[in-house]
């Protein structure tokens, strides 16, 4: 069955043996339709394999880095082309609109031409055809400094028989000096369909894989969700921030008015990050976060047809051709607002020695100059500095090992922040027994030495758990690839499916009186702080020399803050089971379920009767009654009345205490008038 859209994915493994379990996941992970492979290296003819794909593979010089490969889906029916004189490999899909041909080929850098003859046979089709490979062309059309003479011969092939480059407009191969894009996507003058390139995570190459949508069908590409401030609650928002005391001091220093705007804006940030506001898509378009504003994806071409290439000095902004198919329709109605706020990430940097402040100017100069992490403002804490950056990269920087010798010249100490560390932090489970047993020292020295990419600040043995480990990586990246690719240790694989990473529940804490879930610190109307080390008030968690512990909430012997507190986990267990509990509410819900029950909560059931002489009658002789029954003044005329109607008409309502005689005189005049 041919599916509606095709999903290609395009990759230079560069090494199929050493890597083949983690690129068999990913590849399984993603499961495009097609794989197109470039340079796995295996020579004499042995197999490639991968799980539920037919595998078709040339290398007519058998030699290393070099050779491409394709496979396909097996439910997939399809023609084999592999009649060319070099390592191209093509198939030719038949869809409901015709015939596709897709074809790849890899053409390493110490080969200075490119195949003519094989690339015009595969072009020259009466049908669609489609080209993905890497053929590590460069010219100046194509954003490179200079040309090549493989671009030269690419740039002639394409102005000669019209092709169109559509893309990709990313990097695909990082080094450590530069990004370059070796890797093309090319398209014959009968192509006419839909397309859609993005990158994919990073893999054991460094070879970024190309993930491509075709279909003669829209692409709707998900648009995030953004705040929608005209239906926020603004009463809440306004309520939030009126617990803030302003200054009292008449004459203030520089210094004091920079730290009470430094707290203004740190309160208006807690209260913005409320969840009182309502959200809707306001995008204007559908944009591509990897292509350019000029190569929207909202655009049937990501790039102009032959012209873009053809031409020397191409236009910043290249108009597309018309195309037979409408253009890509956004998943929602264009709407034009403002870009979205930035997000910000920040880090906590606690003094060392209080009595000897530092210089906001030296840390700026740090994290600017040494750590190369600018920040964006820090923010004065009671025990030193929040460091707010809107890079998340540089949130690796600013706790990595260098920063931490930086900073303790300076007397400041980062402080990971704990959904960070969570980040950085994987299980491995079902591990041997033998292996759970040794010393944490041993196994960090032995995943350093089977593992060069691998670094392990930490290994964690559970208590009673010889089958688990607790794994610290330096960054998130590095735990990302843990995950991703496992890891050896004592002669043993660890695949990925043992790994699993920490989970991280966010609790509201106050940090005056300690109480969770109830309040922020700023909201806090305790008169004293307390000590989180001894429940002390007499003096706070710097200044403590209690050697004996005791928790505020729980009063066991262990800190208030600690891992370990049976308070602390049954608030998070209580957190954790009430969101999975909506998620799951919100999931199993339907459409028609949501919608009747947004409309019986906006128009609640009311009881109605009509109004005729049966009615009318029965009425009048209740109000009659009423009103001689409040005569003897026991029970009042609106509590009377109220009960007749519910007796009578099953009318549940409540009738406030009036003069009976008035309502009486109001009700036969208007009966009268009519």
């Amino acid at each position: 069955m041919i599916p509606s859209k095709l999903i290609i994915m395009q990759h230079n493994e560069q090494s199929w043996i050493s890597e083949r379990i983690a690129l068999s996941n990913i590849y399984n992970t993603i499961d495009p339709e097609i794989i197109l492979i470039n340079a796995h290296s295996l020579i004499d003819n042995k197999p490639l394999k991968i799980f539920n794909y037919n595998i078709f593979s040339t290398n007519k010089y058998n030699e290393n880095h070099a050779r491409a490969a394709i496979a396909i889906k097996r439910h997939i029916p399809f023609k084999l082309h592999d009649t060319f004189h070099s390592d191209m490999l093509a198939i030719t899909i038949d869809t409901q609109q015709g015939p596709i041909t897709i074809g790849t080929t890899y053409t390493p850098p110490r080969t200075e031409y490119l195949h003519f003859i094989d690339f015009y046979n595969l072009f020259n089709r009466p049908h669609p055809n489609y080209f993905f490979g890497d053929i590590n062309t460069a010219h100046r059309t194509l954003g490179y400094i200079r040309n090549n003479n493989r671009g030269l011969h690419l740039y002639t092939f394409i102005t000669r028989y019209q092709l169109r480059h559509i893309g990709p407009n990313f990097p695909t191969l990082y080094t450590h000096r530069s990004t370059t894009s070796p890797d093309i996507v090319l398209q014959n003058k009968h192509a006419y369909h839909n397309t859609h390139l993005k990158p994919e995570p990073l893999t054991p190459s460094d070879h970024i894989p190309i993930i491509a949508t075709i279909s003669a069908n829209p692409i709707q590409i998900p648009i995030k969700q953004r705040r929608h401030l005209h239906k926020a609650d603004w009463e809440k928002y306004k309520k939030i921030l009126s617990t803030i005391t302003p200054p009292t001091e008449h004459t203030p220093t520089l210094e004091e008015i920079d730290q009470y705007l430094d707290i203004w804006t740190e309160h208006l940030q807690e209260a913005t990050g409320g969840r009182f506001w309502a959200c809707r898509l306001i995008e204007p378009a559908v944009q591509d976060p990897y292509l350019p504003h000029s190569q929207s994806s909202s655009k049937p071409c990501t790039s102009s047809p032959a012209t873009a290439i053809s031409q020397p000095n191409p236009k910043p902004n290249p108009k597309p051709l018309t195309t037979l198919i409408p253009p890509i329709l956004p998943s929602t109605p264009a709407t034009l607002s403002r870009p979205a706020k930035a997000s910000s990430y920040r880090v906590q940097l606690n003094t060392i020695d209080l009595a000897k402040p530092t210089d906001k100017q030296k840390i700026f100069e740090i994290t600017f100059r040494v750590l190369n992490a600018p920040l964006i403002r820090l923010t004065t804490t009671r025990t030193g500095y929040y460091a707010v950056t809107d890079d998340v990269t540089s949130i690796d920087k600013l706790t990595s090992k260098k920063a931490t010798t930086a900073f303790e010249k300076i007397n400041l100490t980062p402080i990971i922040p704990p959904d960070l560390r969570a980040k950085r932090t994987v299980f491995i489970r079902q591990i041997d027994a033998d292996i759970g047993l040794k010393p944490a020292e041993e196994i960090k020295n032995e995943i350093k030495r089977e593992n060069d990419w691998l670094t392990v600040t930490e290994v964690i043995k559970i208590k009673n758990y010889t089958h688990l480990l607790k794994l610290v990586t330096t960054d998130n990246t590095t735990a990302q690839r843990l995950l991703r690719q496992g890891l050896y240790m004592f002669h043993t694989k660890i695949t990925p499916q043992q790994c699993e990473q920490e989970k991280y529940t966010h609790i509201l804490i106050c940090y005056k009186c300690y109480k969770f879930e109830e309040h922020a610190t700023h909201q806090c109307t305790s008169p004293t702080q307390h000590c989180s080390e001894c429940s002390s008030k007499e003096h706070i968690y710097q200044h403590c020399t209690n050697l004996i512990k005791q928790c505020i909430n729980c009063q066991g012997p262990h800190r208030t803050l600690a891992a370990n507190c049976p308070y602390r986990k049954s608030i998070i267990r209580q957190k954790e089971e009430t969101e999975q509990r909506q998620k799951q509410e919100q999931t199993h819900s339907t459409y028609a379920e949501i919608a009747k029950h947004a409309i019986q909560q906006t128009n609640p059931p009311q009881h109605t009767f009509t109004l005729t002489n049966q009615t009318h009658i029965k009425l009048t002789t209740l109000i009659i009654e009423a009103h001689i029954a409040a005569l003897d003044k026991t029970k009042k005329f609106g509590d009377i009345l109220t009960q007749f109607l519910k007796l009578n008409f099953n009318i549940d309502t409540t009738f406030p205490d009036s003069d009976s005689t008035a309502i009486f005189n109001f009700y036969y005049d208007k009966t009268d008038s009519q």
